[in-house]
């Protein structure tokens, strides 16, 4: 995780971030396990290659994938996110703790084999409450009916999970099986991240669009790719999202993005919260549609409407650390400091040197007027540049302004074309008000994701008397009574 990356702290742009790393169980040694989650929770754990010959990993984990995305469709269940599913496997450990590690009640795994056109899944879903496979089964087709053959897993998981259902909604017959396969090449190169995997990724969608012009899925992936790289092709992927959405004007995923565009680049805060609000009235389940809504409702100073997403999209992708950052941060500016102290302490029980947490804990202390457990805070965060960041916060709060000073130099010669926003907050906070104004400045012409978080900042208080400050909120186009 690089410290660029994490610049966009109060903007919330944690889409690039690294969700996070989690030491992954190996046996179910230790305290007994206490949650589940729901009856109705259930999650789908990356499937093997079984294929003979050339291995084909793309194709056995785009088949989970796809089957995640179907069944968060299914209202009436609970589905853990690939994000955090994806981090195990049927040999992770002990399926009881891997249940528990991702708080639900049932765990589908199972081999995939591709033989030509011939489609092969051996499928096993355990009950972890009762600790026992609740079935095995085998689901047979060929590539170009795989959409019967996903109807059939369907049907078998919503015919044991409780108060299930028949699948709800259309799954299309796919028009074109090269198409749908440059698909699932795709999401798994975009899964895996890195400026090569990702314009690589970009290639197979734009193959697959080419194959089938109207293939929403398709346009869809190809925005969050172009997003995905550095720079954002913003323009780009705005076309992708609008393409996506004249085949299928129901494409949540579409509608998350056209949220993220509108919050990141266009600086349109009501208009992000609107599709944001779309793509979850579509997708209520979707732990990544929760979180790009969350995202948006901070922006729009709906902080309470932040905290109740993102609280949603953490329950279904626990092992997403940046999203359990996101909400520390939505309950820190809804007011709710001991909240944001504990999902802080709950994301360093998982990662110990997530960067940022400290400091974030750091900024809550402050906030509760302890300037001295602030600083021991800030003396274990695990980022350089967070730890600068925090230490003259909290030494500026003591009035040790030597030392403050030198971390703010610092802060200025290193960070200072990532940092406008950050180095505002610590002026703002020293009662420098020309130099905070100064700094929220180049913040704005750099088009800092973090001045979205600025009408809920509590750091930023001491420059509402100003007239400067209702400027600069005309300029972002906020009202000043933050609605």
């Amino acid at each position: 995780l690089t410290v660029a990356a994490a610049f966009a702290w109060m903007g919330m742009d944690f889409r690039k971030l690294n969700p996070g790393k989690i030491s992954t169980p190996a046996t179910a040694s230790g305290p007994p396990v206490i949650y589940l989650g729901p009856r109705n929770s259930i999650a789908v754990l990356p499937f093997a290659d079984g294929s003979s010959g050339v291995a084909q990993p793309w194709f056995a984990r785009g088949m989970a994938w796809e089957l995640i995305d179907r069944l968060t469709r299914e209202s009436q269940l609970r589905v853990a996110a690939a994000e955090s599913s994806f981090h195990f496997s049927s040999t992770s450990g002990q399926p009881l703790v891997i249940a528990q590690r991702l708080q639900v009640t049932y765990l589908l795994s199972g081999e995939v084999k591709l033989a030509g056109d011939t489609l092969s899944l051996s499928l096993q879903l355990y009950n972890a409450r009762r600790q026992e496979t609740s079935w095995a089964r085998d689901f047979q087709g060929d590539v170009s009916s795989f959409r019967d053959v996903q109807r059939k897993v369907l049907e078998a998981v919503l015919d044991t999970l409780p108060g299930s259902e028949a699948p709800a909604g259309k799954l299309s017959q796919m028009e074109d099986p090269a198409a749908w396969m440059e698909y699932l090449r795709g999401r798994h190169l975009l899964s895996a991240g890195g400026g090569e995997q990702i314009r690589a990724a970009n290639g197979h969608f734009q193959e697959a669009i080419a194959r089938q012009a109207g293939y929403a899925e398709a346009w869809s992936a190809l925005a969050e790719g172009l997003l995905s790289l550095q720079p954002d092709d913003a323009a780009a992927a705005g076309e992708a999202v609008a393409r996506a959405l004249q085949a299928d004007p129901d494409m949540a995923s579409a509608l998350g993005w056209r949220s993220y565009i509108r919050r990141r680049f266009d600086r349109d805060w009501p208009g992000a919260f609107e599709a944001g609000q779309a793509a979850v009235g579509l997708r209520p389940g979707d732990a990544r549609l929760l979180a790009l809504a969350s995202r948006a409702a901070f922006s729009a100073a709906r902080f309470e409407t932040a905290v109740k997403y993102m609280r949603e999209s953490v329950s279904r992708d626990p092992v997403n650390l940046a999203s359990r950052l996101g909400l520390g941060v939505a309950q820190e500016f809804a007011g709710d400091l001991d909240g944001a102290l504990t999902s802080y302490r709950l994301l360093l029980g998982l990662n110990p040197e997530y960067p940022a947490a400290h400091a974030y804990r750091a900024r809550v202390k402050l906030l509760q007027d302890n300037p001295e457990s602030a600083l021991r805070e800030s003396n274990q965060e695990a980022s350089p540049f967070w730890q600068s960041y925090s230490r003259a916060l909290a030494l500026t709060a003591l009035d040790r302004q030597g030392e403050a000073a030198s971390e703010i130099n610092g802060l200025v010669d290193d960070h200072a074309d990532h940092a406008a926003y950050q180095l505002a907050e610590i002026m703002a906070l020293a009662g420098n008000a020309d130099a905070a104004f100064e700094w929220l400045e180049r913040a704005f012409r750099q088009r800092d994701g973090s001045m979205a978080g600025i009408s809920g900042n509590r750091l930023l208080e001491s420059l509402h008397a100003d007239p400067r400050w209702a400027e600069m909120m005309s300029r972002l186009e906020i009202p000043l009574d933050g609605k």
